[in-house]
């Protein structure tokens, strides 16, 4: 029983350590209630406030806790505080190499009809039109020395086109400006075609950001000091390199060339361009073109090199789309059902803030779940279908132990054995690991 005491004091300070960064720059009341409210996030694997607000320590009804924290969700200058502290903090730890990958997702909520500014979205999943909002989001991916790819969130945005039409560009510009200066220009930002735009574009090269778009193919073109259609400066590219893709097992043909983007909002006779490298790439010998603009700060790489980075880089994008399913399905976000705008914007946020503790402790907590799956997964078929995705094994390992942590905190004096395999667990982790 002692070692499960000092385990409980162990999780208490790798939490408190991990929130405690934020301490000093937002109001105490208010830095108090979010942490609580994480941490019973993290237990109940929802962002309803009904049942958040049942774990919330104190005496208290449940009535009262709730107000409390719709209360701090509301603080609309804190909420934008805390949105710039997350993203200093998560851009300190960008390398040279790491990857900054960047996409939108959406919250449906099809049948809400009575929340703020809720407005007709593209389902990203059925492609059908539904009530909901947007968000904009953005993951850092690494590679350890083993070639496992690691990813950390770093940015998240819950937005209306109802009050905030042009958040997309708006929140793009700012968000990599911000991370640029956060992380003193490191990293390579990673796009997909969504994404091609001039304004992007021109605000890339003007911060000497590295970066990797793909490309729709519907812009004119500079070539050899003459303006041309995407299609002719495609025809000159020949495919004279291979690449051998890991995830589809199928290889790639590529060729690489430096062309002219235009940056002119008007047509010119003489316009401005910025200098970037065209990859055109296909399936083998008959599948369909794909194409991407790269940018390097350091460009002395041959084409053959610079083609397969970029292909590379591509590849690794699919990370991103295993974060939203996460979100989504693992902690049910689409089950938020707060009807004031400025409360769901802030409970988003503090469900992001919860992703980067999660993540934070994915190295101990996965090699938990690798000795002990019994305990992490509830159906054998659990256990067949996540098997190659790691975070659903890190939440739920993590919730098991918060749950118990709470558990106990409401039980003192309860006459109810603790459950042995949670006891096995936490004994584990204090004899092999010690500190996350």
């Amino acid at each position: 029983m002692e070692q499960l005491k000092n385990f409980d004091h162990y999780m208490q300070e790798k939490f408190y350590e991990f929130f405690n960064a934020y301490k000093s720059q937002l109001p105490l009341p208010y830095f108090k209630c979010f942490i609580e409210t994480i941490y019973a996030m993290i237990s109940v694997s929802c962002p309803i406030i009904r049942q958040i607000s049942q774990h919330f320590k104190g005496n208290t009804t449940v009535k009262k806790k709730q107000e409390r924290i719709s209360y701090h969700l509301s603080k609309k200058e804190n909420f934008e505080k805390l949105n710039d502290a997350v993203l200093q903090r998560q851009s300190t730890e960008i390398k040279k190499d790491t990857l900054i990958i960047i996409d939108g997702s959406d919250i449906t909520k099809p049948n809400a009809k009575c929340m703020q500014h809720i407005k007709k979205i593209r389902d990203g999943s059925t492609g059908e039109l539904v009530n909901g909002y947007y968000t904009f989001n953005a993951v850092t991916v690494d590679s350890d020395s083993l070639g496992n790819l690691n990813i950390n969130p770093l940015y998240s945005y819950l937005y209306s086109n109802d009050i905030e039409k042009d958040t997309q560009n708006t929140r793009l510009i700012d968000f990599i400006t911000d991370s640029t200066l956060y992380s003193g220009n490191k990293g390579i930002y990673v796009f997909d075609r969504g994404y091609d735009s001039r304004i992007l574009i021109e605000e890339l090269i003007k911060n000497d950001n590295d970066f990797v778009i793909r490309s729709t193919g519907k812009r004119d073109l500079v070539v050899d000091g003459q303006k041309c259609s995407f299609r002719t400066a495609l025809d000159l590219i020949k495919l004279k390199h291979e690449y051998k893709c890991p995830i589809k097992n199928k290889l790639i043909k590529y060729g690489v060339r430096k062309v002219g983007v235009i940056t002119d909002p008007h047509p010119k006779k003489d316009p401005t361009t910025v200098s970037l490298y065209l990859i055109k790439a296909r399936y083998g010998d008959s599948g369909g073109l794909f194409y991407f603009y790269a940018y390097f700060k350091d460009d002395n790489m041959a084409e053959v090199l610079l083609g397969q980075k970029v292909l590379e880089i591509y590849v690794k994008r699919w990370k991103i789309e295993e974060f939203f399913r996460h979100i989504k399905t693992e902690y049910k976000v689409e089950d938020i059902q707060l009807l004031n705008y400025n409360r769901l914007q802030s409970i988003y946020l503090w469900m992001f803030l919860m992703f980067t503790f999660i993540y934070s402790c994915k190295k101990v907590l996965l090699r938990v779940s690798d000795k002990y799956r019994h305990f992490v997964y509830d159906f054998k078929n659990d256990m067949i279908a996540l098997n190659g995705f790691s975070f659903y094994r890190l939440s739920k390992i993590l919730k098991m132990v918060f749950i118990g942590y709470a558990s106990r905190k409401r039980r003192k004096d309860s006459i109810k054995k603790p459950d042995p395999r949670q006891i096995t667990l936490e004994t584990f982790i204090l004899e092999n690991f010690g500190v996350c």
